[in-house]
């Protein structure tokens, strides 16, 4: 391969993006009815981050592999779409055909999946098999610097009859998104959007919304961590947040892990660990983003909160500082029933001098 050329091809190995992006996978056929539930074939990876500086061909070393599950052999179609940002939670939406997400209109006609040798648009695959392919883009080396958004879809069409003789069409694929991103790169550029939790509360965990903007022409994904302080400047917790991706000139709100190991710990947790556990994932039920917990129950008294954000390995860095004040729901009664009764013994001995 050309000394010149640079690639990168690398896994997403952090569940946040995975789930964000492979929830819309489907926004294309939104028209069709779905079959997912029944649809058994699966593809690995599931996303690919891919980095070019032309002239380049970039043969991805992880091949892709769709395996058949399923008892019935599958005609697939294969497709390429465009996607970019829908909103701050890491959902998607599909371009309609002929819209571009970048600088180069003819970008997906440089993409091509071999089966060896032979470039293919679909195939057969057999019951309980699985194939290999292979992932191939060329660009000449003109090509201006942009990133582009796609998926690859693998879909079949199939016709089911219904209860009253009639078929239906029904659709069910899977995909591989993939982030191309030729260079080469302009610096990155970004902000912390927003950091921000209830002043007051009464109990813990705390949920943190912590949203970030790409103002690069790149995605990016940053390192993050929040460090909790008491009133005496102590570190006393420390928050981890998941590096997902940030598309190009969008948002994106930063999860903490609590969001997707909750649910895959062991059935043998003492009880106070799974109360926690509950709060939690209410908490992260009843948000309309993803948020950064810190699982601290009980709090007492001023704390600060302190994020730290790193866009990229060679910067830049911002850190912002917010403040938030606790105190226990039971003592806070207890100080309220305290002061009545202390009020109510000073009126009546106030009454009995007179």
């Amino acid at each position: 391969m050309n000394k010149h050329i640079e690639y990168k091809v690398a896994r997403i190995k952090q569940k946040a993006v995975i789930i964000s992006l492979l929830s819309t996978l489907f926004c294309i056929l939104s028209t069709n009815q779905i079959d997912a539930a029944s649809f058994e074939l699966s593809v690995s990876p599931p996303i690919f981050e891919i980095e070019l500086t032309p002239p380049a061909v970039a043969d991805v070393n992880e091949q892709i592999i769709l395996e058949n599950t399923g008892d019935d052999g599958m005609n697939l179609e294969i497709d390429f779409r465009l996607f970019r940002p829908q909103d701050k939670n890491g959902d998607i939406v599909y371009l309609k055909k002929g819209d571009l997400y970048g600088d180069d209109p003819l970008i997906l006609k440089r993409i091509r999946i071999m089966d060896d040798d032979k470039e293919i648009h679909e195939l057969y695959l057999s019951p309980h098999t699985k194939k290999k392919l292979n992932l191939i883009i060329t660009i000449p080396k003109d090509e201006p610097p942009s990133d582009y958004y796609f998926s690859i879809l693998f879909s079949s069409k199939e016709d089911e009859k219904q209860n009253n003789g009639s078929y239906t069409e029904s659709i069910g694929g899977v995909a591989v998104n993939t982030l191309l991103s030729i260079g080469p790169k302009d610096s990155t550029k970004g902000s912390i959007e927003e950091f921000s939790t209830d002043f007051f509360r009464t109990e813990g965990p705390v949920p943190f919304v912590v949203t970030i903007h790409n103002k690069s022409k790149h995605f990016i994904s940053p390192q993050a961590s929040i460090a909790i302080r008491n009133m005496f400047g102590q570190t006393i917790g420390k928050i981890e947040l998941l590096p997902v991706n940030i598309l190009s000139e969008s948002s994106r709100s930063l999860p903490s892990k609590e969001q997707f190991v909750i649910n895959a710990q062991e059935t043998d947790e003492d009880k106070k660990t799974k109360k926690q556990n509950a709060t939690i994932l209410k908490l992260i039920s009843h948000s309309l983003t993803p948020v950064a917990v810190w699982p601290e129950s009980f709090l007492l008294g001023p704390y600060s909160a302190t994020l730290t954000v790193a866009l990229s390995e060679n910067g830049p860095l911002y850190v912002k500082t917010i403040h938030f004040f606790a105190f226990p729901l039971h003592i806070l009664i207890g100080f309220i029933i305290a002061i009545l009764l202390l009020l109510t013994i000073k009126h009546r001995l106030a009454y009995k001098k007179v």
